[in-house]
């Protein structure tokens, strides 16, 4: 029997990477910050306002400051029509109606499983670095994090760690192992997620990370 995940499998874990990476972006934070205080339909205009809002302390204290104003908020706009909110709508994050220039809460928002209110909770205060948000939206990271959550508090060798990531996600042990020691690994436990040691090449991960909570399924089995 092969241990290749299912297509269906690689979907999932393809949007969750996806929706962790559109979260890495500051200013897509703060439209799902606005989306899920408010939880309604909001006008394009509004939106912009509320966000120039929280980055640059709206309304301007003069003339020379509302024009410089306007034009943040003319080009604020176009970044959210044509790259922001596409995004966000793709993973479900919000749903825009470009004809009629409005906003409202997406799936994730308003009926979000664990995993997406694991998401907004870090990203949205701050928990999560845009680095760690990218590093965690891929695939292989979130299955050695998967890994590591079956394996408790339990102490691996680097080579068990790729045995078993190849067994999820397919691949060559030795080639994940390789990007286990170098890469991967070094990042995780510089997020405080696992506690890695090079020189003996063992890796645990650290139960207090908020990462490898039990609501958190980072990759498909």
């Amino acid at each position: 029997m092969s241990n290749q995940p299912s297509s269906h499998e690689h979907g999932d874990a393809g949007e969750l990477s996806r929706a962790l990476a559109a979260l890495a972006d500051p200013c897509r934070r703060r439209v799902v910050a606005v989306l899920s205080e408010r939880r309604a339909d909001i006008p394009m205009s509004t939106l912009v306002t509320l966000l120039l809002a929280v980055e640059d302390g709206f309304p301007p204290a003069s003339a020379e400051s509302a024009r410089a104003a306007t034009a943040d908020a003319d080009s604020l706009a176009i970044a959210l029509h044509h790259v922001h909110l596409p995004k966000l709508s793709d993973v479900g994050f919000v749903e825009y109606d470009p004809g009629r220039r409005t906003v409202s809460p997406g799936r994730r928002i308003d009926e979000g499983s664990a995993t997406d209110r694991w998401m907004l909770v870090e990203a949205l205060d701050g928990r999560t670095t845009d680095a760690e948000l990218r590093l965690f939206s891929t695939d292989a990271a979130r299955a050695t994090l998967a890994v590591f959550v079956d394996a408790a508090e339990v102490e691996l060798d680097v080579s068990t760690v790729a045995e078993r990531l190849a067994a999820r996600i397919g691949g060559q042990r030795e080639a994940h192992a390789i990007r286990l020691r170098h890469n991967l690994l070094p990042k995780l436990a510089d997020a405080g997620v696992v506690d890695y040691d090079a020189a003996r090449a063992t890796v645990s991960c650290r139960s207090d990370s908020p990462l490898l909570d039990a609501s958190f399924s980072p990759a498909p089995s």
